[in-house]
């Protein structure tokens, strides 16, 4: 009612139309509401938080908070519910949660710096920080509507999670919310670490156990202080889940946050969430989201087999493989888990249950779930046939709510494994081709990896070919030199000549090769791998 009524009375809103009122739709007039009680409620908190008249102590002494940590946890709860991401509606509330969350948050030093006199009852609870009044459910959910509005702030972050690792007791919704707002708001930081390529990660996790076989949280040279932080906060909460029963969400989100910061110290505690989510009792009370998701971690995490045996060879006095799973690289050869003894990591016996349960639950699969279990497909190297034929049909029948990136990334797993059926993968490019929408909404790096995906097939579609290198041509601004090069090695390995212009691109960035071009662009046709 507030703030309806105000947005009623705001001429500034309906000046320039007294009509607006009309064209405002109930979401939008919502936001508004809920934008008018955020700046209310940081009105309050900067006024009782800016009264300087009183000593930071006695004002504490005479009313403790603002509000009560509950309040907020409701207040900041409801926002990002109702407007997640980065929203003028919840702007003012997050605001005033940092005011809260920093408050006198210094390491015993009041307002401004100024010293706090020793002398009197610190522990007394009229001088306690707000976040020391907070209970793990509540620190949990602040951070998580943080990253919910994808918002990060270096002190907030460390001073909410100084207090969760503070904590000794925690649920495991908790600790894997935790880690879910973690790698949500660690992805947004500048300062953050970038995925590794396999040779870094290599290069990472010998250096740390030939250091010191006992990994320890301190042995952590080089790190940023945001990176140590990540370390102790995984490390921490993932302790907190070996102990703990968990539940579908707990064991996907937490693997989730595993993969998508490229965590692989405790590589034993992801084998023990994938396998607790795999067991009967878990994943039949699982969703499709949250067991795709679950596969699409196990599929990131993959990159990292090979570099964690070579540390332990290190540590063990045995030779290193220098042969790494590369994944990532689409311009090598294939490369199976047979080939590399002893590289079978202990979550493939849950990604088949994974697939089984998906399969099985077909009708509730979304777009998104599709492109995300068949990427993990390809990256896993899954080459059941029966699996791969129920896929491509579940990956058909939601085709036409896909968007462009879903449908490359389904191509690109696809062929990573020599699927078969020719037809489904021409099927599924035309989504893109035939679209308006779709073709201008693909990336080159989309349009690139199709390429790929129809060259590593050897699927010699012309129209395909030339629809998706106009993609690609329209937006050579944003081409990589590896998407031009994908595109090429396409084109050659079915035998199609490229347009001019990707030869003239590539050319110009690698002058090395333009004798080549001249001469004919010649690549390994039998599918395996093509020129670099």
């Amino acid at each position: 009612r507030l703030g309806s009524g105000i947005l009623a009375t705001d001429t500034d809103v309906f000046n320039e139309n007294h009509n607006a009122m009309a064209k405002i739709s109930g979401r939008a007039l919502e936001e508004r509401s809920v934008q008018v009680l955020g700046d209310k409620f940081l009105e309050i908190v900067q006024s009782h938080h800016g009264d300087r008249s009183i000593p930071s102590r006695r004002r504490r002494m005479k009313q403790r908070w603002v509000c009560d940590p509950k309040t907020l946890n409701t207040i900041l709860r409801s926002g990002v519910m109702m407007f997640p991401g980065k929203s003028a509606a919840t702007k003012s509330m997050l605001d005033a949660a940092s005011i809260l969350i920093l408050e006198d948050d210094d390491n015993g030093k009041g307002y401004e710096g100024k010293i706090i006199d020793f002398d009197d009852d610190f522990s007394s609870p009229s001088n306690r920080s707000f976040l020391s009044d907070c209970n793990e459910f509540e620190l949990s959910n602040f951070l998580w509507a943080f990253a919910m509005a994808r918002r990060f702030d270096e002190e907030v972050f460390v001073s909410l999670t100084d207090q969760l690792l503070d904590d000794e007791v925690m649920t495991s919704s908790t600790a894997s919310r935790v880690m879910w707002s973690s790698a949500i708001l660690m992805s947004m930081n500048d300062a953050a670490p970038s995925e590794s390529t396999n040779s870094e990660v290599d290069q990472k996790l010998i250096k740390l156990f030939s250091d010191n076989q006992n990994f320890s949280m301190a042995n952590s040279n080089g790190m940023t202080i945001l990176q140590e932080r990540q370390v102790d906060v995984f490390h921490h909460m993932g302790g907190v889940l070996l102990s703990s029963k968990l539940t579908p969400i707990d064991a996907s989100s937490a693997m989730w946050a595993m993969a998508k910061t490229s965590y692989a110290l405790d590589r034993g505690i992801f084998d023990f969430l994938a396998e607790s989510l795999a067991s009967k009792g878990i994943l039949e009370n699982s969703t499709t989201r949250q067991v795709s998701q679950a596969l699409w971690a196990c599929g990131k995490m993959v990159a990292f087999e090979n570099p964690m045996m070579n540390a332990m060879a290190v540590v063990q006095g045995r030779s290193v493989n220098t042969d790494c799973y590369d994944v990532d690289n689409e311009m090598e050869g294939d490369t199976t888990f047979e080939e590399h003894a002893g590289l079978n990591p202990p979550y493939m016996k849950s990604v088949n249950k994974y697939l089984k349960f998906l399969i099985e639950n077909r009708e509730l699969m979304t777009p998104k779930q599709t492109a995300q279990s068949i990427w993990a497909i390809g990256r896993l190297r899954i080459y059941d046939d029966s699996m791969l034929d129920k896929m491509g049909e579940i990956a058909l029948s939601v085709a036409p709510r896909c968007n462009a990136q879903e449908i490359a990334n389904i191509v690109w797993g696809l062929s990573k494994v020599g699927y078969l059926e020719d037809d489904v993968i021409s099927q599924l490019i035309r989504c893109i081709t035939t679209s308006t929408k779709l073709t201008n909404e693909c990336t080159c790096q989309e349009a690139a990896n199709a390429l790929y995906a129809l060259g590593r097939l050897q699927i010699r579609d012309e129209e395909s070919f030339s629809s998706l290198s106009a993609i690609i041509l329209n937006r050579m601004q944003e081409a990589t030199s590896q998407a031009i090069a994908n595109a090429l090695w396409a084109h050659e390995i079915v035998d199609l000549q490229p347009p001019r212009e990707l030869l003239d691109c590539w050319a110009q960035e690698n002058l090395g090769l333009v004798a080549a071009f001249g001469e004919g662009f010649s690549g390994d046709k039998g599918g395996k791998g093509g020129n670099k």
